[in-house]
């Protein structure tokens, strides 16, 4: 399994940062104007199960400790790097990974328990369950929360197929958004959808120049 590259990320920050700035006035009175509101909560509904997929791979390790290791492949197939989890996210997201790594390390250290990690005063990441993560703070910080979840989700998928390389995108779509009370002034609450959506490249062979890491990345029967 590999993920595509940052053009999905950028497609998830800015559907989010679009939805809540774009000036539509059948939208909430707070988004009729390009200023970011200052404090937002988001609610994400995903489809993966990280715990299941660490615990088919067989780690040696407690899935708490191998899922910052588990190594990724990201890009296009054309151009990839190689990185773990750990890597990638510090360096994509050097300061806001480091509360969405800790909660998913504690929900994968006892998931009967509702994890939640605050960065800042104001900033905070609360995981429900595998499938509903909740992310409050200023609009960049959840937006970047946002494009974490759709790498990690994607990333961390099963091959579905015998044997070959597929890769694996995220997608992300409204399901509503509107004004709502918190102890900030002026706040907004929002609820996105995140897919994981599958391609297939059949022609992909580690014999071929470039691919010399496709039996690294593919299933074998």
């Amino acid at each position: 399994m590999r993920t595509q590259g940052t053009s999905s990320e950028d497609q998830i920050r800015n559907h989010i940062y679009n939805n809540f700035l774009a000036p539509d006035p059948n939208r909430p009175r707070l988004l009729r104007s390009l200023v970011a509101p200052p404090y937002v909560r988001v609610t994400f509904n995903l489809d993966w199960d990280p715990l299941q997929f660490i615990l088919q791979q067989d780690y040696p390790l407690p899935p708490e400790e191998a899922f910052g290791q588990i190594i990724c492949l990201t890009g296009t197939w054309q151009e990839a790097q190689v990185s773990t989890i750990a890597e990638y996210m510090s360096e994509m997201w050097p300061i806001t990974s480091k509360g969405l790594l800790t909660a998913v390390k504690q929900h994968l250290a006892d998931p009967t328990t509702v994890s939640t990690c605050t960065i800042l005063h104001n900033q905070t990441i609360q995981l429900r369950n595998w499938s509903l993560v909740e992310a409050q703070g200023p609009l960049g910080f959840v937006a970047e929360i946002g494009e974490q979840l759709g790498w990690l989700s994607s990333a961390m998928r099963s091959n579905p197929l015998s044997k070959g390389v597929v890769a694996c995108s995220p997608s992300i779509k409204t399901v509503q958004i509107a004004e709502a009370g918190f102890q900030h002034d002026k706040s907004l609450a929002a609820h996105f959808n995140i897919h994981s959506d599958i391609s297939v490249n059949q022609d992909i062979s580690s014999a071929d120049r470039g691919f010399c890491w496709a039996n690294l990345f593919e299933t074998l029967s």
